[in-house]
């Protein structure tokens, strides 16, 4: 698994960020579930994101091996070398197929990590605030209505020619979604105990 920031020439599109996936998500069918699982990456202290992933099965051998990679398991992973946008488009078919059989780290279009940050604790703040007086289902659904009102706000913004284009919108803004919500819902199934005793 590279470590470097390097660069590919796409066919389809165009020079991109180098990725890897393993050979089973590479040549999975439109409709095969293989699942889709993504290295860490540390969006504050990372200076090079490193974008790798591969399979339920290569992650259930790379699990009985300790999560060590070894010379085995990389010839059995048979990875393969994508641009970022290939790699997204793999994450994407995966999270629509099966996201229960994905685990991702989403990593924001905004380039300023600690504004994207800041802005995301400022809404929690105020919904754990909400949660001293009120039922936290009640919060979210609220939260989840203010969030698709503004996204439509800016889908309306930007988007090009929206009423002809209105699926796609809707598709982009709801794959997002769900790559954030797996992302998160896997980090508080990993660290369940802590997170609920801090929230008492």
């Amino acid at each position: 698994m590279s470590k470097d920031k390097e660069e590919i020439i796409c066919e389809e599109h165009g020079e991109s960020t180098m990725a890897y996936v393993c050979t089973h998500i590479y040549s999975a069918k439109d409709d095969e579930v293989v699942g889709f699982y993504q290295s860490y990456i540390d969006l504050l202290n990372d200076e090079v994101y490193e974008y790798n992933a591969w399979c339920k099965d290569c992650d259930e051998r790379l699990s009985q091996a300790g999560n060590e990679w070894n010379d085995l398991l990389e010839k059995q992973a048979d990875i393969k070398t994508v641009c970022l946008s290939c790699f997204e488009n793999f994450k994407d078919k995966q999270l629509s197929l099966n996201p229960a059989e994905a685990e991702v780290c989403f990593v924001p279009e905004n380039k300023d990590i600690t504004k994207f940050y800041d802005r995301a604790d400022a809404h929690i703040n105020l919904a754990n605030k909400k949660t001293k007086k009120e039922k936290p289902e009640d919060i979210s659904e609220s939260f989840l209505f203010a969030a698709s009102r503004f996204a439509a706000f800016e889908a309306t913004l930007t988007a090009k020619d929206i009423e002809k284009n209105k699926t796609d919108v809707i598709d982009y803004y709801a794959l997002r979604f769900r790559e954030m919500f797996v992302d998160n819902l896997t980090d508080y199934i990993e660290n369940k105990k802590e997170y609920l005793k801090e929230s008492k």
